[in-house]
């Protein structure tokens, strides 16, 4: 298993750039990912940051029509309601005026967010460092003239993150993670994602890394992730989603990320990706490409290693497992990438 004590916490950053497609336009040069103990301290973290550049640059204000009650009247006097309210014997008018204010919905979100990262340190198993709580609390009062909202599925319907001011942009983007995974909740009801444990949730980041790297950078193959509805089992309709394959003319690569080691599992681990090839085959009857399956395996340790464990000749789907390192530098962990997928597809570089 991979201790997450060990992880380089910057690579986990990066591959959450490929998991969450907004990440990728993330300014992260200045996050000090050094001592960061946990997914939600590498979210804190990144809030933290965006925020404090915010409030140092003055948080946003836009103009908000109101009424207000002045002895020194400007913008559009109302006589008759001055009136009314018996302010014109007091000296005081009642004046319909515009003024800058923070109380805006992109306030209202960073709030919410910065809400949601404290309350869900009581809540979940991955603890933040208290003094990044201490650094959200205070982040948070300093949004005392926001006020709070309930942020639901659709709170990100009428923001157009893209076209959000470049200041704005890295805060809203962090927000929208934090909130919609905050949202994601399980059959009982209870919040999902921030209450995952780290494994649980650097699963899913790793799978969604390597398949968005294949999908985006790699350019010998076609990387999808269908669907295959297996054979009947009575009235249930069971169906492999597969992680990800890579095809060219010749050659249909199914790959199956595991976050653990092979010692956990590996029997169990060998029958899926084994179902996952043959699903492929049971898709496409006549086709002539070579089938193989791969376990990949993300792996704390610095080196990569390659082992073949069998071929089921009937069956036309030879298996193979790698280890990847996670802790090298980044450039390298891609280039390993690619490299797996050369070797297996027989690319010639």
């Amino acid at each position: 298993m991979v201790e997450t004590v060990n992880i380089k916490w910057k690579n986990i950053f990066y591959m959450m750039c490929y998991a969450i497609d907004e990440l990728k336009n993330f300014e992260y040069e200045d996050i000090d990912t050094e001592d960061v103990e946990g997914v939600n301290d590498l979210l804190a973290k990144l809030l933290i940051a965006s925020v404090e550049q915010l409030i140092n640059q003055g948080l946003f204000r836009n103009y908000e029509d109101t009424g207000i009650i002045t002895s020194k009247p400007f913008g559009r006097i109302d006589i008759a309601k001055s009136y009314n309210l018996g302010t014109i014997p007091k000296g005081e008018l009642y004046c319909d005026v515009s003024l800058m204010d923070v109380n805006n919905y992109y306030n209202q979100i960073i709030k919410a967010a910065l809400q949601i990262m404290v309350e869900c340190n009581f809540k979940s198993k991955d603890k933040i460092r208290k003094e990044l709580v201490n650094n959200l609390r205070y982040l948070h009062s300093e949004f005392n003239q926001v006020d709070d909202i309930e942020v639901d599925s659709n709170s990100f319907d009428n923001i157009d993150i893209d076209n959000a001011s470049q200041l704005y942009k890295s805060s809203l983007i962090v927000c929208k993670l934090i909130i919609e995974s905050w949202l994601l909740t399980d059959k009982k009801g209870k919040h999902k994602q921030l209450n995952l444990s780290n494994e649980n949730r650097l699963k899913y980041i790793f799978e969604k890394f390597v398949r968005n790297y294949y999908k985006w950078e790699y350019k010998d193959a076609k990387t999808s992730n269908p669907t295959y509805t297996l054979p009947s089992r009575g009235s249930r309709v069971a169906r492999n989603i597969l992680d990800m394959l890579l095809e060219t003319k010749e050659t249909a690569l199914v790959i199956d990320t595991k976050w653990y080691d092979t010692s956990t599992d590996s029997d169990a681990n060998e029958r899926q990706v084994s179902e996952y090839g043959q699903s492929y085959l049971r898709e496409h009857p006549d086709t002539t490409k070579n089938i193989v399956a791969l376990l990949l395996y993300a792996d704390s340790e610095t080196v990569v290693a390659r082992d073949y464990i069998y071929r089921d000749d009937d069956l036309r789907v030879p298996i193979y497992t790698e280890k990847l390192s996670i802790n090298t530098e980044f450039d390298v962990i891609k280039k390993n990438l690619t490299d797996i997928a050369n070797i297996y597809l027989k690319i010639k570089t």
